[in-house]
């Protein structure tokens, strides 16, 4: 998770929010993709939720990412070109 997190430059991270959305999908990336059942995913994405909320990080919804009809959370290292290798989130179009 950390290695991901390290990934990134500082100008692909401008701000509280995106670090929170990088944290989020390297620990979705990490733990999510690993449960094998749809209710353990479920209580994941509750129980990291919570996580960004204690940490002090309540006023950015995360849950717009992990409802139902989910906004895709997607950080990559070709988002601008593949020469760029700035790590940084694809935007939602």
């Amino acid at each position: 998770m950390f290695q991901g997190l390290l990934a990134a430059k500082p100008e692909a991270i401008k701000d509280a929010e995106n670090f929170v959305k990088l944290w989020f999908h390297e620990s979705e990336r990490i733990y999510g993709d690993r449960l094998v059942d749809a209710a353990n995913l479920a209580q994941y994405r509750e129980l990291a939720t919570e996580v960004v909320k204690k940490a002090g990080f309540s006023r950015f919804n995360m849950t717009k990412y992990i409802a139902p009809a989910n906004e895709p959370l997607i950080f990559a290292n070709f988002v601008g070109s593949l020469d760029d290798k700035l790590y940084d989130q694809f935007a939602n179009t």
